[in-house]
């Protein structure tokens, strides 16, 4: 009986959205003689959930001079808009399709000589073999390589359990970054949304692209909504910035006296945070664990609205719903959820001590944001990888245990997303590329003789 051996190539990235393309990209600059796979799911979204939309109006969170692929190269996405004949301002905010044909044109430029391909199948499992790694697709076809890279993004939102009796009512959208029911929303009056993030502002455009007139509800625990961009701060001296510090509350203390401060120099409290940015791995990891854990339960929702700001032009735009009483935000906590014939109601209690308010809604849209906790990831090759073993997960079960190049084992390596429990800030362009271009290096450096 013949056997026939698995095909075999240098490098695996499991994930082909912007870090995996990245990746795959910097390799080839260190060696061109490597043959690497980026294997993408078909059932995913292609390039990162934030650019699979259409809509012009959903715009990037970071000026379009934030956004090169490349910590080397700042100006490569303004320059490459201008080729394609777009007068892209390095202060604008550029449409998330318009980065998705970016990240489009990186991908054919390093498959077009051959020594990267993109395979189009779902990794389900990953296994030690005699020659490195062997990489196991939902087709049971296998492939095996010397290195592997899991670069794969956030998943869907996390559940919310007042949801659980209602999760097959059509009025309920459980995934947000599905297509809108367009004949349900032509008919609806009133759209509610579990989220007062980045997500439901996404959804809330949407729905106004749609042609939708009626009102929305953002129901938060915190009632806390993104702040909005200003472009016209500037930098603060490096003296000025927070020094780390193992305790939550002191590092707390010096961020507000920064803030404070920082109007000295003309700026305010964003300088602040831009500044901490670059550093952010440092001071999660100089927290103490007892502080760690305060930061997720307490301060991580008013970090995240600071951090996470909004363009300008989409600020302007929930203002306007806000002044026509057409957005409002509801404070407090979920109580129940319950299905009303074709429509949903919705019982929270804004205080603790103060009564119930109950809302009928048309639609109900899940805007929790991606699910954090690494072991209820809905991914086959996560869970095969916890159950032999092969990766742990930190303390909080919010990424995957690896060291400062990302490696988990000698020759498997985590980058982006499943990094944020070993660094936090593990999501946006300028850190990925940063984290893609320095593993890149580590990579190429640890090839078997014959490709170095």
């Amino acid at each position: 009986m013949s056997y026939l051996m698995p095909e075999a190539v240098d490098v695996i990235i499991v994930g082909g959205g912007f870090s995996g393309i990245t990746l795959a990209f910097n390799l080839t600059k260190c060696n061109p003689d490597l043959e690497i796979v980026i294997a993408r799911s078909p059932k995913g979204p292609r390039f990162g959930v934030a650019y699979e939309t259409d809509f012009e109006a959903h715009l990037l969170n970071v000026p379009a001079k934030g956004m090169s692929a490349f910590p080397d190269l700042p100006h490569d996405f303004v320059e490459w808009a201008h080729q394609q004949g777009l007068p892209l301002e390095p202060n604008s905010f550029a449409p998330r399709k318009l980065y998705r044909q970016y990240l489009e044109d990186l991908l054919k430029e390093i498959t077009a000589g051959g020594k990267v391909r993109l395979v189009e199948k779902e990794v389900t499992n990953v296994t030690k073999s005699p020659k490195g790694w062997q990489v196991e697709f939902s087709d049971g076809t296998l492939m095996s390589a010397s290195q592997i890279t899991l670069a794969f993004g956030g998943f869907p939102p996390a559940h919310v359990p007042e949801t659980r009796s209602v999760t097959r009512h059509p009025a309920f959208v459980e995934n947000p970054w599905t297509e809108i029911d367009r004949c349900r929303l032509a008919y609806a009056e009133k759209v509610a949304i579990i989220g007062a993030g980045l997500t439901a502002i996404d959804v809330i455009l949407s729905c106004e692209n749609l042609g939708f007139e009626g009102t929305y509800t953002l129901h938060s625990r915190r009632g806390l909504m993104a702040q909005v961009h200003d472009l016209s701060i500037q930098p603060l001296p490096a003296e000025s910035i927070p020094q780390p510090n193992a305790s939550i509350r002191q590092l707390l203390k010096s961020v507000r006296k920064a803030a404070e401060q920082s109007l000295s120099f003309g700026s305010n409290w964003r300088a602040v945070i831009d500044g901490m940015r670059p550093r952010m791995s440092t001071y999660w990891q100089t927290l103490s664990p007892e502080s760690k854990r305060r930061f997720l339960s307490h301060v991580r929702p008013f970090w995240e609205v600071h951090r996470h700001r909004l363009a300008p032009e989409i600020h302007s735009k929930l203002q306007a719903l806000i002044k026509d009483s057409r957005l409002t935000v509801q404070a407090g906590k979920l109580l129940s959820i319950s299905s009303d014939r074709d429509r949903l109601v919705i019982r929270q209690q804004p205080n603790a001590d103060g009564p119930s308010v109950v809302q009928s809604v048309d639609l109900l849209f899940n805007c929790t944001g991606p699910t954090s906790n690494v072991r209820s990831w809905p991914s086959p090759l996560i869970q095969n990888l916890l159950a032999a073993g092969t990766i742990e997960t930190d303390s909080y079960d919010r990424g995957i245990n690896c060291d400062s190049d990302g490696k988990v084992q000698e020759g498997l390596y985590v980058l982006g997303h499943p990094r944020r429990g070993m660094l936090w800030e593990s999501t946006a362009v300028p850190e990925l590329r940063v984290q893609s271009s320095n593993l890149s290096r580590v990579i190429a450096q640890s090839m078997p003789e014959r490709v170095r």
